[in-house]
């Protein structure tokens, strides 16, 4: 019985040994796991597994294995990294930007040029696999007809529909005046700018300067920026200015001059005015501050009848 005891005493002691040399799950590092095929619970001695690295990570250098020994797991050298998805490529007429760089997880937006409208998506996510979505399409903004203008010909070029910074122009029909802009431009809120003109016949009525006379200019009838210049006949002086221009309100500007009988007012008339009227009141205020004197003098005893010491002087001396 002895040897028998002895031997179930050595293989339990065994077992134990071989119990302790068994490893658990290992710890696989950051943005690392066991490959699915490799997990359980235990591994036995010189077990080798493979770790890999989480989705939306690569291999950046160090082996992906990793050996059970005498219960313990080797070294974890694997190391991984966010995955690069890259440049995201280009958007005519409009601008790829990065928020913070193109790795795993990063996000990149797209902005159209002005006077493109964007269709699709503005923003783009980097994933497993690349770049998720599809890159927007930048699209020119389109005008409608432009607008018609009354007593003008229509715009050119007469198009249905004209793409941002297309420029139209209007010109007005036969005696009319354009008031306003003659160039409009498709913008960007699909509208044009400025406003469209308008044309306006402008007419001037006829100018009759008494004892003047026509020496250049136009002839009546009169249109816009027509010009006409008068001189005064002998012996009338001109007031204003010789030359008068038809503008758009249909009015003369300046206003025609005046032909007048006699010598131009003078300039420094309304200051010799001022002048005058100064002395006139400067002589006023001494003569009532003499006259009041006078008469506090009466009152202070003094009589008109008696002489005073130098008109006494001067008859003694007579």
């Amino acid at each position: 019985m002895r040897p028998a005891c002895f031997l179930i005493a050595s293989l339990l002691a065994l077992a134990g040994i071989c119990q302790g040399q068994t490893c658990g799950p290992p710890t696989p590092g950051d943005n690392a796991n066991v490959r699915p095929e490799d997990a359980k619970p235990t591994y036995d001695d010189k077990e080798t597994i493979t770790l890999v690295c989480d989705v939306g990570y690569t291999n950046q250098g160090g082996s992906p294995t990793i050996t059970c020994q005498a219960g313990a797991w080797s070294p974890v050298n694997l190391r991984c990294g966010r995955k690069d998805c890259g440049n995201p490529g280009q958007v005519p007429n409009g601008e790829i930007h990065i928020k913070t760089d193109t790795l795993f997880g990063d996000r990149v937006t797209v902005t159209c040029n002005i006077g493109y409208y964007m269709i699709g998506q503005d923003e783009l996510l980097c994933g497993d696999k690349g770049w998720l979505g599809r890159l927007p399409v930048c699209e020119v903004v389109k005008c409608l007809q432009a607008p018609a203008v009354e007593n003008a010909y229509p715009p050119s070029p007469a198009d249905d529909v004209y793409t941002y910074g297309q420029v139209v122009k209007y010109t007005c029909l036969k005696d009319y005046t354009l008031n306003g802009s003659s160039s409009l431009t498709c913008s960007e809120d699909k509208k044009f700018k400025p406003d469209p003109p308008t044309c306006i016949k402008v007419v001037c009525p006829s100018l009759d300067v008494p004892n003047g006379r026509w020496i250049a200019g136009a002839r009546p009838p009169y249109g816009y920026k027509d010009f006409v210049e008068f001189q005064c006949n002998n012996g009338f002086v001109m007031q204003g200015s010789p030359s008068v221009r038809c503008e758009l309100n249909s009015k003369w500007s300046p206003e025609p001059p005046v032909c007048s009988n006699g010598a131009e007012p003078s300039k420094w008339q309304p200051l010799w005015l001022i002048v005058l009227l100064i002395i006139v009141v400067v002589v006023v205020t001494i003569i009532v501050i003499k006259y009041f004197k006078d008469r506090s003098r009466c009152r202070s005893g003094y009589s008109g009848n008696v002489a005073t010491k130098e008109e006494e002087g001067v008859i003694t001396l007579s």
